[in-house]
């Protein structure tokens, strides 16, 4: 949206083209309505809505689930399974009302996702503090960073519970 300065009233139509895994997984073609932030999470049509809406994901934005604006993006986003397509990778189609189209390749591999502790513990606090609180997820870092002198497993299911009240 962004690179190519695009307005949500320019989109005819976006396709997603991915792994026929992955777009066969449930609730992975839901164009909403929404019930729940979960609901949203694993709804690529939310994603790409959220995507052209608020330019980026995070836990916050997915509790934004009822926000017209993401909801009439998602009815223009049609998933596609494509054979021989890698398991996290797609190509995102964006037709334009004018008739052009524009198109984007994000060839991810495995290797994309291959991310220090570090990184991985960063990645994970910036996306589920507005969540699970960020004392939560603090706390959670350090016992999963001193994993083998964890006594209690059932410590890191309560500090993984969202708060009461989150949906």
């Amino acid at each position: 949206m962004k690179e190519h300065s695009l307005t949500e009233k320019q989109i005819k139509k976006i396709r997603v083209r991915m792994d026929p895994v992955a777009a066969k997984y449930p609730g992975v073609r839901n164009a909403g309505p929404f019930q729940t932030y979960l609901d949203a999470l694993v709804s690529c049509p939310f994603v790409i809505g959220m995507l052209c809406v608020h330019e980026g994901i995070d836990f916050e934005k997915y509790a934004d689930y009822k926000n017209l604006r993401i909801l009439g993006i998602c009815k223009k986003v049609e998933v596609q399974e494509e054979q021989g397509r890698g398991p996290m990778s797609c190509c995102i189609e964006i037709h334009l009302t004018n008739g052009k189209l524009i198109s984007k390749d994000l060839g991810l591999s495995q290797n994309s996702y291959r991310w220090s502790l570090d990184e991985t513990a960063a990645f994970f606090q910036k996306l589920s503090s507005p969540l699970l609180g960020e004392s939560n997820v603090m706390r959670l870092l350090e016992e999963l960073r001193n994993l083998e002198k964890v006594k209690d497993i059932s410590k890191l299911g309560k500090l993984l519970s969202m708060p009461r009240g989150a949906k």
